[in-house]
């Protein structure tokens, strides 16, 4: 059992990190978003993933892989956004930035590499991107 719950999970994990990944590689410049997108600024935690055929909230996910997962997303006012990502009884850690803008209210995550558009409704952001989402809850 254990086997086959590793062989489903190490997957998972695999997708979350390159979900992740996606809007990894540094920030570059762009102008800070207008005062109407002030309610997406704040810090958010993720609440739910879909990946490689699953589909979990964090804490499941956590639970499920033996190792406390923590997410976190830092969307600041000066159009920067910090996610880290902590898997601390593994030695993981991973710290990704960039910008973010919002226009017609469509939001958008960069990085040097590509963008990355977001969804946000009622304190809730979206990335979705390749049939994965990471879903984060303003706390």
């Amino acid at each position: 059992m254990k086997l086959i719950r590793t062989r489903l999970l190490l997957p998972l994990l695999a997708a979350l990190f390159l979900t992740v990944g996606l809007t990894a590689c540094g920030s570059s410049s762009q102008p800070a978003p207008t005062d109407t997108s002030a309610d997406v600024v704040g810090i958010y935690r993720l609440q739910h993933i879909t990946a490689a055929g699953l589909d979990l909230d964090a804490d499941a996910l956590s639970e499920t892989m033996g190792t406390q997962i923590s997410i976190q997303l830092e969307v600041k006012a000066d159009g920067t956004f910090v996610m880290d990502s902590a898997m601390p009884e593994l030695n993981r850690q991973e710290t990704i930035s960039g910008t973010w803008s919002q226009k017609d209210g469509a939001i958008t995550f960069a990085t040097d590499s590509e963008e990355l558009p977001v969804t946000f409704s009622d304190g809730v952001l979206t990335l979705e991107q390749n049939d994965q989402s990471l879903v984060f809850e303003k706390t």
